[in-house]
């Protein structure tokens, strides 16, 4: 188990990566997860082509 939330964002991995093509703009969307403290869950990102955070989400 992890001890603080610091040691858990050290701790994700990066599931997958993907890039969407829409409308002439490029969103970037990855999944980070742990199976040895997250369960089956995970975290869902989507940052702009400048690498702003839209949308983050656990699932």
């Amino acid at each position: 188990m992890v001890k603080s939330p610091d040691e858990m964002c050290q701790l994700l991995i990066m599931e997958s990566f993907v890039l969407f093509l829409q409308d002439n703009t490029i969103t970037m969307g990855s999944c980070l997860s742990n199976p040895g403290f997250m369960f089956g869950h995970y975290i869902e990102y989507d940052w702009d082509r400048e690498w702003n955070l839209i949308y983050s989400y656990i699932c």
